[in-house]
């Protein structure tokens, strides 16, 4: 579990921050669900800094961030964003991190808002089997200097595949809830903690149920009527979760979770119109 170090700090150890929920690729078991939605989270530029203000006018500061999507290079604005963190943010910030799809090429902008962050960046290039460009996209960063990996999900995929958290009915008692919540890497990694339209969950399934109106693993990071100091200890508390409700309706992420052909894709889409 997360804790504060030093104490008297309110450090978020992993934190994802999803910049859309658009994606151009339709993956059957997407985490995020990304192509289920008839219309995906795609916040403005102006959103998305309110949010991080909130986010930092409560914590001290986060040691690996995370840009995360759907798929992030869709944002033409994401360079600015990149910018805005390394100017107000930066020194609170340990490391930036962006995860592709292997599908889009970094532009210069992308990559000159990247460079920035000298060695505190690092991007993964994820290959699927329709990452038509992860290749080029590894050559463009690798002549930018930027550090980067290519995470491999074809002949010999990433972590033996993708795992399915399953539908959202009811899985577990609260015994065996509990007992998940022990096995599951999620909370062993500190949580991926991740904030949607200003809500902390401590993970995306978290948020996908908090969107059913199943459970409320969440906080607001700016809840109103609320003080600096309240909302400090709010956010500790949160961080310090020893349970979720969310368990009960998921299959969780273990060592021994069955493991599924990443990014297999859909048909169709959502709206039941035909892909590309």
């Amino acid at each position: 579990m997360l804790r504060s170090n030093p104490p008297q700090t309110l450090q978020i150890k992993r934190f994802c921050l999803p910049v859309t929920l658009r994606c151009n690729l339709r993956c059957r078991l997407c985490a995020e669900q990304a192509p289920y939605y008839e219309t995906p989270y795609h916040p403005t530029l102006t959103d998305l800094s309110a949010q991080i203000d909130a986010l930092f006018h409560t914590a001290d500061g986060i040691g690996l961030f995370d840009l995360t999507g759907g798929e992030p290079l869709l944002r033409t604005d994401l360079h600015q964003l990149i910018r805005y963190l390394h100017g107000q943010y930066g020194q609170r910030i340990e490391k930036l991190r962006l995860t592709t799809n292997g599908t889009l090429i970094p532009g210069e902008p992308l990559l000159e808002s990247l460079r920035g962050w000298g060695d505190r960046v690092y991007v993964i290039v994820d290959r699927y089997r329709m990452s038509a460009k992860a290749q080029e996209a590894a050559q463009r960063l690798r002549g930018a200097g930027i550090p980067f990996e290519v995470r491999e999900y074809t002949d010999n995929p990433h972590c033996d595949g993708w795992v399915d958290y399953g539908d959202f009915s009811r899985k577990h008692s609260p015994e065996a809830a509990q007992a998940l919540f022990s096995r599951c890497m999620v909370p062993k990694l500190d949580f991926f903690i991740c904030m949607v339209d200003g809500i902390l969950f401590p993970c995306a399934r978290a948020r996908l149920l908090y969107e059913q109106g199943i459970a409320a693993d969440c906080l607001e990071i700016a809840r109103p009527g609320r003080t600096k100091k309240a909302r400090r200890e709010d956010l500790r508390e949160f961080l310090s979760r020893s349970a979720l409700d969310s368990c009960a309706y998921c299959n969780g992420l273990c060592a021994d979770s069955q493991r599924f052909l990443p990014a297999e894709q859909l048909e169709r889409s959502a709206n039941g119109q035909k892909g590309d």
